[in-house]
């Protein structure tokens, strides 16, 4: 279930040296913020399922979480991350490579946590443990992306 989690992370892994690029026309930020960013949203859901309830997930429908749950994509521009999942300070390689360790360390966690761990996504609602890594998945491929279409 979290292999394909772990080759995203992997795949960012492989940008960091070209952390410093930016190119304005995709993105108003360089490729260090999408890789921090990605890796503030892969540590941040890992510790809310971890620290959650499994008793008191409840389940829920949401259109658009099923259909970018689906077709693996998130379209470019709909949505404002929240400030949570925003460097507050300059991003360094050391700080990134600090981040990429401990993703490693909470995606090798993920196996041990109940089906009903679960977050709650300000546009989704609850995912469980099975959505919630999907939707990590999504996310860094959506940002895998953009990190592309900088450096081209």
């Amino acid at each position: 279930m979290t292999h394909k989690l772990a080759l995203s992370t992997s795949r960012l892994q492989q940008y960091l040296d070209n952390y410093e690029k930016h190119n304005s026309q995709v993105s108003a930020s360089d490729i260090a913020w999408h890789i921090d960013h990605c890796l503030r949203v892969t540590n941040g859901i890992s510790k809310t399922l971890q620290n959650s309830n499994p008793s008191e997930y409840i389940p829920s429908s949401n259109f658009k979480r099923s259909l970018v749950l689906l077709i693996g994509m998130i379209p470019r521009g709909r949505a404002k991350a929240p400030s949570t999942v925003h460097a507050h300070e300059t991003i360094t390689r050391q700080n990134l490579e600090s981040m990429f360790q401990k993703a490693t360390d909470n995606i090798k966690m993920l196996h041990s946590l109940p089906f009903n761990a679960h977050f709650n996504h300000p546009y989704f609602g609850t995912l469980n443990l099975k959505q919630s890594i999907r939707f990590i998945e999504v996310h860094n491929n959506h940002h895998l992306k953009i990190i592309r279409d900088i450096l081209k």
